[in-house]
């Protein structure tokens, strides 16, 4: 309506001169945006008309030389920001020379059918009653000498501050007891279940945040609480290395990590992958992943038990010390260290006959041949450049 009024508005002559202009402008956008020259175009980048064999298997070879490179380019399954040391081990990877690849055919693989026999007894290492009880396993997982070790750190920690200030309240400190400690780790894994905004909120006793359990005998008072929390510590300061990023954690990991390895065997089929540990604290070696759930936190490898998860070994990333890592196969030195991590959390199944699985962040055509060489099968993706 409004375009049948402004027609009427104007004179013959002028219509005629704005037809003519819409005309000469819509033939123009058709030249230049026509959707037709695109599909043609790609036709013809895609299918070469009157071309000889060898050009179009050239065409063909490049055009999938750059859909290979695209693939590549935009994996989903690379980690988007690695930290400068493993981009500088990735740097010496580069093959000098290109290997040569055999292709399998059902007539010339020499391979073995099957895989060979595995000898090893899974499960617990330690008697198990008639019985058994969940605090059965526990106590041997996490044994008295672990919460000593923790109850001796901490309070030599509270013994050396209230020697050095003075305070008021300083003979209400009383020393905290292994029973007590065990009730600490109960009470932070019963907090992690029933979140709140704030820790006091535990204690407290509005209708709304009131949290009946938390005031039971059995548990720690609040005061109590917040004390051991002041003064916990896993390692005596004194004795500690200034160069290692986990000094404050060092010995507790360490008997974690051996309870975990002589308290268990794992099953035939074990997996290595990273988790980011969810942390938003001051850390000089906190990871940053935007594809992972946590985003921020601290980047742990694992190795793992694959039919019930059971952790076997482990590694906590701090971007240091990873020339240590299997360091008793000096064979294995040569390796990167995203591949040698693996030989590191697998040196106690080396040469079992374990089977391995890992996806194409740690393995390589190169990983693969030196664990066959030790007695293990490995499982998993590849890269195409490595």
């Amino acid at each position: 309506m409004m375009k049948q009024k402004c027609m009427e508005a104007l004179n013959d002559s002028d219509v005629d001169d704005i037809e003519e202009a819409l005309e000469t402008i819509g033939n123009t956008e058709s030249e230049e945006y026509s959707d037709d020259d695109v599909i043609i175009q790609s036709n013809s980048i895609l299918k070469p008309s009157n071309t000889t064999n060898s050009n179009l298997t050239a065409s063909k070879i490049t055009f999938t030389q750059v859909k290979a490179e695209e693939s590549e380019e935009y994996s989903d399954d690379e980690n988007i920001y690695p930290s400068q040391l493993i981009a500088a081990e990735l740097g010496h990877t580069k093959r000098s020379c290109e290997e040569q690849w055999t292709y399998v055919t059902e007539e010339n693989d020499c391979r073995p059918k099957c895989l060979p026999d595995f000898n090893e007894t899974s499960g617990p290492t330690f008697t198990i009653p008639t019985c058994p009880v969940p605090s059965d396993f526990y106590n041997r997982m996490l044994p008295d000498s672990l919460f000593q070790h923790i109850v001796e750190c901490t309070n030599l920690r509270a013994q050396r501050h209230f020697a050095n200030t003075c305070q008021k309240n300083e003979n209400s400190w009383c020393e905290v007891t292994c029973n007590e400690m065990k009730k600490f780790f109960a009470m932070c894994i019963h907090m992690g279940m029933i979140r709140k905004r704030r820790i006091r909120d535990y204690w407290s006793t509005h209708p709304l945040l009131h949290t009946p359990v938390f005031h039971s005998k059995n548990y720690l008072s609040r005061n109590r609480f917040f004390e051991i929390l002041r003064f916990l510590r896993f390692a005596d300061y004194e004795k500690m290395d200034n160069n290692d990023r986990l000094r404050k954690l060092r010995p507790f990991l360490k008997t974690v990590k051996d309870l975990c390895l002589t308290m268990y065997t794992s099953r035939r089929n074990v997996a290595v992958d990273e988790t980011l540990l969810l942390y938003k604290g001051r850390i000089s070696f906190k990871q940053y992943n935007p594809r992972k759930r946590a985003r921020f936190g601290i980047k742990t490898i694992a190795l793992c038990d694959s039919t019930n998860g059971f952790l076997h070994n482990f590694e906590v990333y701090t971007g240091q010390a990873t020339n240590t890592w299997a360091e008793h196969f000096p064979d294995a030195q040569m390796l990167p260290v995203l591949e040698r991590i693996v030989v590191h959390l697998a040196a106690h199944i080396l040469n079992k006959n374990y089977c391995i699985y890992a996806d194409n962040w740690f393995l390589s055509v190169r990983l693969v041949r030196w664990m066959a060489e030790h007695g293990t099968t490995v499982t998993g993706t590849i890269k195409t450049n490595r």
